[in-house]
């Protein structure tokens, strides 16, 4: 059977990171979501990182 090797050498940092971690990746663009669906309801930025981050600005 023929061996198929993926040269990754001119990949980006963040395809790197994509492929070796696709739950994370998947949360942060879900996240992005609905940070851009708040803003394109009218929320502030200021309003929209309060929800996402807390009064703290450590992630929930």
């Amino acid at each position: 059977m023929l061996e198929v090797k993926r040269d990754y050498s001119n990949e980006s940092r963040l395809a790197r990171y994509s492929r070796k971690h696709p739950a994370e990746t998947a949360a942060s663009f879900r996240n992005l979501g609905r940070l851009l669906s708040a803003l394109d309801s009218g929320l502030t930025l200021q309003q929209c990182t309060f929800g996402f981050f807390g009064s703290e600005g450590h992630d929930v």
